[in-house]
């Protein structure tokens, strides 16, 4: 007889969904109000997912720990500066990885 072994893995789906909203036209010296919403769209089996949110170019750095389904909003603030690149684009990040 030879030997055999059964085993089944549920692999959960981590997935972030981020969404940035911002004032649409600005000149030096005005403010750039910032809306980023950032939301844990993983498989409800999914650990919390834990990390940071970063827009190096505004100065923006906030801690993150969102179960499935959850989601945090942030609202920096940026003042747009003489020598700002024109357009001004900037790009947010998210970071993450799952509790444990």
């Amino acid at each position: 007889m030879v030997p055999t072994d059964d085993h089944e893995v549920n692999l959960f789906q981590p997935l972030i969904e981020i969404t940035k909203r911002a004032s649409e036209l600005s000149k030096i010296g005005d403010p750039i109000y910032y809306t980023i919403v950032v939301t844990n769209t993983s498989s409800a089996d999914t650990p919390n997912l834990i990390g940071t949110v970063d827009d190096p170019l505004i100065g923006f750095s906030a801690a993150v720990n969102l179960a499935p389904g959850a989601s945090e909003t942030f609202y920096p603030e940026y003042i747009l500066m003489a020598g700002d690149p024109d357009p001004f684009v900037n790009v947010v990040t998210v970071t993450t990885n799952p509790e444990g």
